[in-house]
């Protein structure tokens, strides 16, 4: 078995419970670190305190022998020169780079030791699958698909160098349009 759970909460005992129950019974391989953990990266970037107990979770769970993941909504406060009246600019150049320097930051120096990344693109600042406040070159039926690969193969990109793993969820219907999303562009 190869279960993957998600605690909710920052409670240091319970999560130490958890894992002994989850070494004990076995199947649990991995605990990620969403909601209330961590919601997207700036929650411990921005706040060093929230970073010291997130940072002692990891610990503790590392000691324990699991993976661990850390949940992040994206695009979450861009450079201010990516945003032109509330819209965010997804092809402005500045962008690519901004996310590469803030993941490379997030998995070497702040939350070293995570396993990979869960990136969803709901509940965020910018959500690049919508077209409400994200002005791209992309265009027509399929944008939405577009921009989120977009998004996708840069965070892979970021993962791939830093020697993480990239997982990633957004509500595709239909065959086609799934895998058309999961697929990364070519470069």
């Amino acid at each position: 078995m190869n279960l993957h759970y998600l605690p909710l909460t920052l409670h240091k005992q319970y999560l130490e419970d958890a894992a002994l129950l989850a070494e004990r019974y076995g199947g649990v391989r991995a605990f990620h670190l969403s909601h209330r953990l961590v919601h997207h990266a700036d929650d411990v970037m921005n706040d060093s305190e929230r970073l010291a107990q997130v940072q002692e979770i990891v610990g503790l769970l590392k000691n324990h022998r699991f993976q661990i993941w850390c949940w992040t909504h994206e695009i979450y406060d861009p450079p201010e020169d990516c945003v032109h009246d509330g819209r965010l600019d997804l092809d402005h150049p500045r962008l690519p780079p901004h996310l590469e320097r803030k993941y490379e930051a997030f998995l070497s120096t702040l939350l070293t030791g995570l396993d990979g990344l869960v990136l969803t693109f709901a509940e965020t600042q910018y959500e690049v699958y919508k077209n409400k406040n994200v002005d791209s070159l992309h265009s027509g039926s399929d944008a939405f698909m577009r921009k989120t690969r977009q998004l996708v193969d840069c965070m892979l990109e970021t993962c791939k160098r830093m020697n993480a793993r990239l997982a990633f969820g957004i509500s595709c219907t239909g065959k086609k349009r799934l895998g058309t999303c999961c697929r990364p562009s070519a470069r």
